[in-house]
């Protein structure tokens, strides 16, 4: 007895049984619905997302016995020989191997005739693109005026190659790539009716690897299923499918953070003693650094499940700087690998350049209480262990001890107590009150009065105050463009531009009142309009101090004995526009 793959046993038969693409289904439904039946119809999407499966169910929904209905009663005849794939009133075309202008022409000859017994003769021609031009100038006069019991289903993955007075004719649906979640729960349904043991933690395996594709996804959990013995494991689909666990990469990026270099390099070399597919960890390393980036953001963006805490530990020890770098790095090696086969010295070298290339500085991130309130003890060695129980990390004791120590003195340092000062970038640090600073503002801020009184507010005064404001975040966006206008009776008045005016939520607003009453010790009142003034910004203020400090750099490296020598010897100029300053 002949074994039928699962992609094709589980193919829908009906719309009620489709996975995903709702923007399509509700179209054509509404259209039999209203009995608005276009002669020529386009479908188009990548590989695998249910293209041809929809172009069958809706010309059963055209052909079946009962009626015109989106609900065809699959036992006619019609809908039984669709079933069956022998409809003698639904011809299938393969178009990649009836790419001549003479198969058009002796298609388009029989479209004169009657459909056998069913209510249309449905031409269904899939990869339409595949077709020569002369195929489709031979088709084109057809497709816009076809015979009344003549319908066209057309499937295509490159709708590009297809040329614009083809697209003209037809109604044009893109079916999109099925979500991980779909892909995971239809598989969990194939296997409870196929009595399959497996594990959830598999089924996101091969979700990942199908890559939008159902069809793919089926094909992969058949080879699951044989290479597993019916037992679908995480371990052994992990295995099979090359992929790797992503708390392995987190320990990297970890080794990588705190610049422990000799246990990221052990740690790669451990994970190549399992043969993974480097493609697919370039692919699930950019995949976690674009995660790290989004928890900086906002804590609630990041989507690596059950790895929560982990990433939260990793993203405090990196600058949104360092893991921009980390992901050019890493695409660029990703290149490198396609055209040279030693991929695991490729990926060691990206390890390399990421802790070469990082700054000296680690800035720690402020994240909401909710998240920092959970378990913060962090050992990638256990991790890592655990995973590859036969490796030589086992006895690395060196690196546990290291990163246990880097992490512990972040920690610490997170509780001193620092001075009061400027941000490079405007954006919120690990402590609240505590925003990190250029040297530029440093310089800045040492020239400031320790205090300002609230009287004492003046239009060319403001920005002094705003450096001793403890305030973070948005808020601080906020206050840096608004400029003063007046203080009476415990009022203050500011003024933010237009441009900026979508920063006035309710609880940054909120935000920067308590910071204004905790530095002066009493309940005053702020009102900030929205519209243009001319009174300076203390951002404005800062870009105005930053280009000074920029042309008195500039002036005295024109009157540097040493630089007016070595221009000399050397036929040398100085670029002015090249001079910058260390934030």
């Amino acid at each position: 007895m002949s074994y039928k793959n699962l992609a094709r046993r589980y193919r829908p038969s009906n719309f009620a049984q489709m996975i995903g693409q709702p923007h399509v289904l509700k179209a054509l439904v509404n259209s039999i619905k209203a009995d608005r039946i276009h002669h020529a119809y386009l479908f188009t999407g990548t590989r695998g997302i249910g293209k041809t499966t929809v172009a069958r169910i809706f010309a059963k929904c055209l052909n079946c016995h009962s009626n015109i209905t989106m609900e065809p009663c699959g036992h006619c005849a019609s809908c039984e020989e669709i079933n069956k794939g022998s409809g003698v009133d639904l011809i299938e075309i393969d178009a990649a191997s009836r790419t001549k202008v003479e198969d058009t022409r002796e298609l388009l000859t029989n479209t004169q005739y009657a459909p056998v017994h069913s209510r249309f003769k449905i031409y269904l021609i899939d990869e339409v693109h595949m077709l020569s031009l002369q195929s489709f100038n031979a088709l084109l006069k057809t497709l816009e005026e076809p015979p009344a019991h003549v319908k066209f289903l057309l499937a295509t993955t490159d709708p590009q190659k297809i040329p614009v007075t083809i697209l003209s004719r037809c109604l044009q649906f893109h079916l999109k790539q099925m979500t991980p979640d779909n892909i995971s729960n239809y598989i969990e349904q194939v296997l409870i009716k196929e009595n399959i043991n497996y594990e959830v933690s598999a089924l996101n395996y091969i979700a990942k690897a199908a890559n939008g594709s159902m069809r793919d996804a089926l094909s992969i959990t058949d080879q699951a299923i044989a290479y597993t013995d019916c037992n679908l494991t995480s371990t052994e689909v992990a295995n099979m499918l090359g992929s790797v666990d992503s708390s392995i990469l987190i320990d990297i990026l970890h080794a990588v953070a705190t610049k422990n270099i000799a246990p990221a390099i052990n740690l790669v070399r451990a994970l190549a003693e399992h043969s993974p597919d480097f493609s697919l960890v370039f692919d699930d390393l950019l995949g976690i650094i674009n995660n790290l980036a989004l928890m900086q953001v906002d804590a609630k963006l990041c989507e690596i499940p059950g790895q929560h805490k982990l990433v939260f530990n990793l993203a405090k020890l990196l600058t949104a700087e360092e893991l921009q770098l980390f992901y050019q790095i890493i695409i660029n090696a990703k290149q490198d690998a396609s055209i040279i086969e030693d991929s695991k010295s490729i990926f060691e070298m990206a390890i390399l350049r990421m802790i070469a290339f990082s700054p000296e500085q680690v800035e720690v991130t402020d994240y909401p209480a909710d998240i920092q309130q959970q378990e913060t003890d962090y050992k990638p060695v256990q991790t890592i262990a655990s995973a590859y129980p036969n490796t030589s990390l086992q006895q690395n004791d060196n690196f546990s001890a290291k990163t246990t120590q880097a992490t512990e003195e972040i920690n610490h340092k997170q509780g001193e107590a620092q001075p009061t000062q400027e941000p490079k970038s405007l954006k919120a640090t690990q402590n609240h009150d505590k925003p990190a600073v250029s040297a530029n503002q440093q310089q800045a801020n040492n020239s400031i009065n320790p205090n300002v009184n609230v009287d004492d507010i003046t239009v060319d005064n403001w920005h002094l105050l705003f450096f001793k404001l403890n305030i973070t975040g948005m808020a601080r966006s906020i206050l840096i463009n608004c400029s003063y206008i007046s203080y009476q009776q415990n009022h203050l008045q500011l003024c933010i531009n237009q441009e900026h005016n979508d920063l006035l939520q309710q609880e940054h607003q909120q935000e920067l009142l308590n910071a204004l009453n905790k530095y002066f010790k009493k309940e005053i009142s702020v009102d900030i309009l929205a519209s243009q003034h001319n009174n300076i910004t203390p951002y404005q203020w800062l870009a105005q101090y930053k280009k000074q400090q920029l042309q008195n750099a500039t002036n005295e490296l024109t009157q540097d004995n040493r630089i007016i020598n070595f221009t000399n010897s050397f036929n040398a100029e100085l670029i002015p526009d090249s001079v910058t300053i260390n934030n």
